[in-house]
């Protein structure tokens, strides 16, 4: 017990302290059971397990995602898609689809590039018509930055090409109607 001296002479007796009211004691920290910390762990485990769960789900959505961008021949945005899968912690089954997708990405971009370099001939060998119909496949399909400069080029050459052909043409046919008169 504490006495306290307070005013004229008188003594009061201060509250006495639990156990509970010192510090360190249970109400200012709390205490940790064995159970707690189980169920702590396990929490932890559910949150970890959670947040795995999630991350696969993501990776295969972006995985089906890719897929379908090959498949649209949308072979840039797919390749965005790959770049972005090789950051992620993928399963041992994701990484074998990613790499299935890797090879036919790579496969996609391979046949433009000899689409691209068949145009190339044709346009130096003058064989405009089937340029530009071999452009014309090409229409649907999403090409790079560098690729898109080279088919603009390409439809340039196409274009003088054939105006040059309808103007040779022209002059043939005026030829021989003057000359047939």
């Amino acid at each position: 017990m504490v006495l306290l001296p307070l005013g004229c002479g008188q003594q009061e007796e201060a509250p006495a302290m639990d156990e509970t009211d010192a510090p360190g004691s249970a109400q200012t920290a709390p205490r940790t059971t064995p159970g707690s910390a189980v169920e702590q762990g396990a929490k932890l485990t559910e949150t970890a397990q959670a947040a795995v769960e999630q991350a696969t789900a993501q990776a295969q959505a972006l995985i089906e995602q890719t897929k379908a961008l090959l498949s649209e021949q949308k072979h840039v945005e797919a390749a965005s898609g790959l770049e972005k899968l090789a950051g992620m912690t993928l399963t041992p089954e994701q990484q074998e689809m990613v790499a299935e997708l890797k090879v036919e990405a790579g496969k996609v971009g391979q046949a433009i590039e000899g689409d691209l370099g068949e145009i190339k001939t044709l346009v130096a060998e003058k064989r405009y018509q089937e340029a530009s119909a071999k452009l014309t496949e090409l229409a649907d399909v999403q090409l790079t930055p560098e690729q898109q400069q080279l088919v603009e080029e390409l439809k340039e050459e196409i274009q003088k090409g054939l105006s040059s052909e309808a103007v040779e043409s022209g002059k043939k046919a005026l030829d021989g109607l003057l000359k047939g008169n």
